[in-house]
């Protein structure tokens, strides 16, 4: 107060300046100390709780790891919409155009193809009663111990839909709340009709990352809230499906999705071993992985229903289906503003129970119609491997580059039939079996077109969350491997992963449990690391613990492993190809049993 009443001088000629200033650096200290033990109590109590109370404890952890909800601003044809207002509206009529088909993208397709599904479905129709029940699935009443059941696995902590009822409101309602259930999913049975309200979601943009801008729309991912007593008529529905599915061995055997206890890394182990199997006889296999452009957003209803009829389910199972898709709406919600509601003409929702079954249902057929008389496809030990499938991932495989253009014009005919896109910017080729010179060489030399798109030829790509070098080489993927344990490592910083942090043994507890898991992905498929890729590994962890017990940096790696128990990168790359082989066995033993 003296240094303001005297006019805030400056200069150490001035008491009362210096006065201030001491008393300045006082304050920052004290200040800084109190922050310190502020900060050093709550890890105490976090690494208390990580051993008490382990939901209090990743709530910690997630919620420091959450990066701040932060307005964009989106640059789209020229414009900047930099208003929530104005976000809203832009958002709004993106997704009011990609759910609904327009004039100007119906002649990307085959029209007399839609007149005759069309036709078919009017044909079905006609046939069929919504009174009769189906042939294969028991669709009759529910009851209520079955809906409790139902009830009794439904997750917790996921988002609502427009109407704010979750899943906690029905699984925690009590016998009165699945007596309601059961009434109303009896009811919508008995009369085949769903109300309005159960079929409206609620979009939502998530960003796609990798490095995506933030200021383009298509870098983000529209996702579908639909109303939690939706989905639990569709949890309803899928379990009586099951048996019939199941029976008749769906999904095919090359798609892998919705399949129980296969994964996108058995999916990857086949495409290795299918691969291996050419090239380690001095072979060639020409590879084509295919990205649908908006697979979930455009697909087409009356080709759905037409395929859902194909495998057998009809009558009422058949109409209610119908019913789930015709009259559905949409409304757009961001930055914490909902738009008006739209009607949509096709899309399945992603979000749903029944979408990716819907989507495999959509694409059953498509392994048999691009290689009908499996003469251009890969084989592995005599079975047919030649479009591997894991949802909307799609891989063609040939021996000779002549099959696979016969198969990447086939599977543009069949999407042209049943109105979809292949991405020509995101589908890429690749030529396994040559070494690194002859490969790189040859990409300016060879052609491959998708229609009269040219394709681009690579020698690595991610599929399905595991690296493919055409060369077989691991360096790129080790190194991609290192930077990403360190970026995750960073973004527990804030949470108390670091020396004088959280206590030792909590810190290896995240290291293990975040960490480990995204660089060691996909490591089942790596068989030809050299001794440099395993140590350049082995140095992440080490700087990690190195730096959780704050020791000096030239410690050896097996002081700061042995101190917290902790394994080497080595041998837990072994014992998680060992477990994969384990569940390679038992799914093999259960399919045979």
């Amino acid at each position: 107060m003296i240094w303001i009443s005297e006019g805030r001088p400056r200069g150490n000629e001035y008491a009362s300046y210096v006065s201030y200033k001491k008393a300045k650096h006082i304050f920052a200290k004290t200040l800084k100390n109190s922050a310190l033990l502020y900060e050093q109590d709550q890890f105490h109590s976090l690494s208390v709780s990580h051993d008490m109370d382990i939901k209090k404890f990743w709530k910690y952890i997630r919620g420091h790891r959450k990066q701040q909800q932060t307005l964009h601003v989106i640059h789209e044809g020229g414009v900047s919409y930099n208003t929530p207002e104005a976000q809203l509206g832009m958002w709004k009529e993106h997704f009011n155009t990609l759910l609904n088909e327009s004039a100007q993208e119906a002649t990307k397709y085959d029209n007399n193809f839609k007149s005759y599904i069309e036709d078919e479905i009017t044909r079905i129709k006609h046939g069929m009663s919504k009174d009769d029940q189906p042939r294969h699935v028991n669709m009759e009443d529910f009851s209520i111990e079955e809906v409790q059941n139902i009830c009794d696995t439904l997750p917790t902590k996921k988002a609502p839909g427009v109407d704010g009822i979750t899943y906690e409101h029905i699984r925690y309602g009590g016998p009165a709340c699945y007596e309601i259930l059961t009434s109303l999913f009896n009811g919508i049975l008995r009369y085949v009709h769903i109300p309005l309200q159960l079929k409206e979601g609620l979009l939502i943009t998530l960003h796609k990352g990798h490095g995506k801008a933030k200021d383009k729309k298509y870098s983000y991912r529209g996702v579908t809230l639909l109303p939690a007593i939706n989905k639990t008529l569709e949890k309803c529905v899928h379990h009586r499906m099951k048996p019939y599915l199941d029976k008749i061995n769906f999904p095919p055997p090359l798609q892998h999705a919705c399949r129980k206890g296969i994964n996108n890394v058995m999916v990857s182990y086949l495409v290795h071993e299918s691969i291996h199997s050419y090239t380690e006889k001095g072979g060639k296999v020409f590879a084509c992985l295919l990205d649908i452009e908006k697979c979930f957003d455009k697909l087409w209803w009356p080709g759905l229903m037409h395929k859902v009829y194909n495998i057998g389910i009809d009558n009422k199972l058949w109409f209610l289906l119908y019913e789930w898709l015709s009259g559905s709406s949409c409304r757009v919600y961001i930055n914490g503003q909902m738009s008006e509601s739209f009607t949509i003409s096709r899309s399945i929702k992603q979000g749903g129970i029944l979408s990716m079954l819907n989507l495999c249902i959509y694409m059953y057929d498509f392994h048999d119609y691009i290689d009908p008389t499996r003469q251009y496809g890969l084989y592995c030990n005599d079975n047919y491997v030649g479009s591997p499938s894991y949802a909307d991932d799609i891989m063609l495989m040939s021996a000779t580059k002549h099959g696979l253009d016969t198969m990447m014009q086939q599977a543009w005919d069949f999407s042209r039939k049943w109105r979809f896109t292949f991405s020509p910017n995101k589908s890429k080729c690749m030529v396994f079996g040559e070494s690194k010179r002859i490969n790189t060489c040859n990409m300016s030399k060879r052609n491959f077109v998708l229609d009269d798109h040219n394709l681009t030829e690579v020698s690595h790509y991610n599929h399905i969350g595991v690296t493919l070098c055409a060369y077989d080489s691991s360096k790129q993927r080790t190194s991609e491997v290192s930077e990403k344990g360190n970026h995750q490592l960073a973004s527990l910083h804030s949470s108390g992963v670091r020396s004088n942090g959280l206590y030792p043994h909590v810190c290896a507890f995240l290291w293990n449990r975040v960490c480990l898991p995204s660089m060691l992905h996909g490591c089942e498929m790596w068989h030809n690391m050299c001794q440099y890729e395993v140590d350049q590994l082995e140095r992440s962890q080490s700087r990690t613990l190195r730096r959780i017990h704050n020791l000096p940096p030239r410690t050896h790696s097996i002081i700061s492993r042995g101190l917290l128990g902790q394994m080497s990168i080595a041998c837990q790359i072994k014992l998680l190809k060992l477990m994969f082989l384990q569940r390679t066995l038992l799914s093999v033993s259960k399919r045979y049993s």
